[in-house]
This record gives C-alpha cells, structure tokens and sequence, in this order.
C-alpha cells in the first residue's frame, strides 16, 4: 500500500477474507500465491492503514500453535438496501461484509417518500447506526430508471418522477442511487438463486405487470436508456386497418390471464393446479396458458438466446415446477430454442437483496480502491462476487 491506495494484491488479499470471514496469513499466502514472509509484510501494512483487524488464535486442529487469524474491518461503512413499492418498503442494511444487521419492512398510507424514510430509518436503528452512517443506499423501484440513477418513467405514478433520486438523498442525508426493481431481482438471482453457475439468464416476472431482466456474462443489461426489459411498453400490433393484436400485457399478466381463467370458472392458481385432461374445457384452457407464457419467453430468447429463463411473480409460484415444465416443453417444440425454464428461488426480498449487493459493491470499491473478485477457490457468493 502506497500514499494509502490498495493494490491489486491487496484486494486479493481483502476479497478472500471477505469470502472467507477470516483466515490466517499461511493461509492467505497459500490463497494469493505469495511467500509467508511477504504475506506477513502485506498484513501488517493493512492492519496499520485499518482495512483488517487482528482476531487472535483460531484452533487449526494442527499440531503446534494455533495460527492467528485476521478479518476485514467491515465496520468502517454501512449500506442499505431498499425495496419502494405503492403498498410496502423493505429495507436491509449491512457492513461491509454484505451479512445483514436488520432488516425493516413498513406498509401504511403516505408517500413513497415517506415509507423510504420511515423504513430505512428503522432498520439503520435496529442495526445501531444512523442514516447519515450510511455509505450508499441503493432503492428498487419500479419504471424505468436513467444510466445515472435517476427515475425516467413509471406509468401512472406521478410522484415517481425524474429528481427523486436527488430528493431521497436529501431526505436521509446520504448517497442514494435508483435501479429498476426487477433488474434487482435478477442480481439476487444470480447470486444467490436459479440464475447462479448460467454463463446468461433472463428473469421472466409474470405479475400484475409483465417484466424481464437479463444477465449475460455476469453483466446486467440495462441498455442505453434503461428501457431494458420493459416489457410491458411494447404497444399492441395493429394487424389491419382498425384491428390490432392485445399487447404484451393484456395477453399475459395477472388480469389477462384470471379472465382467461375465469372463463372456465377457476382463477389462475385454480386452473395451473388443475388435473383436467387436454380435451376439457379446463385442459384446453391451461394449455392455453402455457403457450402464452412460452410465447413470452421465445421473444426473449429470441433477443437474448439466453441459456436459462427464470420465471417469477404470482403466476410462476401458482404455477410451481409443473408451469416451468410445460413452458420449456412448448418453448422446444414451437421454436426449437433450448433454454431451460427454471422458478425464481430467492422469494420475496430479492429486491432489496440486490438492491444491498449493489450497494456493497459500491461501498467497497469505495473503501478499498476497486472491485473485489473472490480469489480462485473461494466460494465466491458473498456481495464481492459482482454482477456489474
């Protein structure tokens, strides 16, 4: 460490001890590739400059003594991660080490202003800090968010506006970035769900709206202006004069699909867990569905190629593994396309899971000088192992 900049060696060393949670300098050396004497050196130099903390002998189950061990000072920042919806605000907010401290969750009336600041609040007090302790919070909220951050458009939510960015920042005193909530899902995804270990994937959210958000190659696709995924902005096609076919969301989200649905008598979750064969009325209707689903995901594929498709929202969890199933059996068959077709695995704080994962990764390339990549054989699954 030179005039207090981090090297590359030294966020090799920082990253496996993130990875790790702690480890002692033979051990280091073994990871990194270096001499025990120039570990030791190394070591020291990030003790004194306060990025790693000494915490005292660990049982090896070795004979001799027991080696000491070292750990990231992941106490010098704290991030949040918050999810923004028109009913609910979840937050989750974490040291460097991206392991949460507390989390918080707050449905009630008011302003979107004003449930991100009443829950972030309450979970930085439940983690012992203040918001202005905060290094980064970075919010998932529905729309299309800018290349820098900012809101560009959210249909019918007026106070979601271009400025509330700047105005969330103001409230809490700290820096506050905006991301699409679904290309935060599929950050959860795949770090720590069915996108793990796919060289691509899309999140396919079959919900009231219908969305998607792909990784390829370990980068998020945002596109040019944020528009990446929108799924449900691509209007109806006008077929011939004065007919036009639905648009994407009148054909697959929730309210198109309970009146399909409906017109056999069931709900959706009704009708997917239906046993009534193909020739019912039932069965033809399910069937149905599926195509419209797998029609969704052929216009994906047909613009991703992507390896795996991973359907979320309301409809898959109705649907469960059986939908999935289906889906990729008639994906095969109508397109040839050979992605798989997986459910989502994270749950329901996948939003403000990759919102913190963000969060982190700006914290620490703040803190240690660059991003950190989790030496070769470390497990690679804590919020260093960046999906850009």
């Amino acid at each position: 460490m030179q005039n207090g900049e981090v090297s590359a060696t030294e966020r090799a060393v920082i990253g496996c001890l993130l990875a790790r949670g702690s480890a002692s300098r033979p051990d280091l050396a073994m990871a990194v590739g270096m001499s025990k004497p120039a570990m030791r050196e190394l070591v020291g130099r990030l003790c004194d400059s306060g990025l790693l903390r000494e915490i005292g002998e660990m049982p090896s189950g070795r004979r001799g003594a027991d080696p000491v061990h070292f750990r990231v000072a992941t106490e010098r920042a704290y991030c949040a991660g918050v999810e923004l919806q028109a009913g609910v605000a979840r937050a989750v907010v974490s040291d460097l080490s991206g392991a949460p401290l507390a989390t918080a969750e707050k449905a009630e009336p008011g302003s979107y202003g004003d449930r991100f600041t009443a829950v972030v609040r309450l979970a930085a007090r439940r983690a012992g800090i203040r918001t202005r302790d905060l290094a980064k919070v970075v919010v998932g909220v529905p729309g299309v968010v800018t290349p820098d951050h900012d809101l560009d458009f959210v249909a019918e939510r007026p106070e979601l506006a271009p400025g509330f960015r700047d105005q969330l920042s103001a409230a809490l005193g700290c820096t506050v970035e905006l991301e699409n909530d679904m290309n935060l899902a599929a950050i959860a995804e795949a770090r720590l769900g069915a996108g793990r270990g796919a060289a691509s994937f899309t999140l396919l959210v079959l919900d009231e709206a219908v969305a998607a958000a792909s990784v390829i190659g370990d980068r998020l696709i945002r596109g040019a202006h944020g528009y990446a995924g929108e799924l449900g902005l691509i209007p109806a096609f006008e077929v011939a004069p004065g007919v036009t076919v639905p648009g994407i969301h009148a054909l697959a989200g929730s309210a198109g699909l309970e009146r399909l649905a409906a017109s056999v008598g069931l709900s959706v979750a009704g009708l997917l867990a239906d046993e009534s064969g193909p020739g019912t009325a039932a069965g033809q209707a399910r069937q149905h569905l599926v195509n419209r689903v797998a029609q969704l995901a052929a216009v994906v594929c047909a613009v991703t190629d992507a390896e795996r498709i991973v359907l979320a929202g309301a409809t898959a969890r109705a649907g469960g593994a059986r939908l999935a199933v289906a889906v990729r059996r008639v994906l095969r068959e109508r397109t040839g396309m050979r992605a798989t077709v997986s459910l989502a695995e994270v749950g329901p704080q996948s939003v403000a899971t990759g919102a913190l994962f963000l969060a982190v990764d700006a914290a620490r390339a703040k803190v240690f000088g660059g991003s950190l990549t989790p030496t070769q054989g470390e497990e690679g699954d804590s919020a260093g192992s960046a999906v850009a």
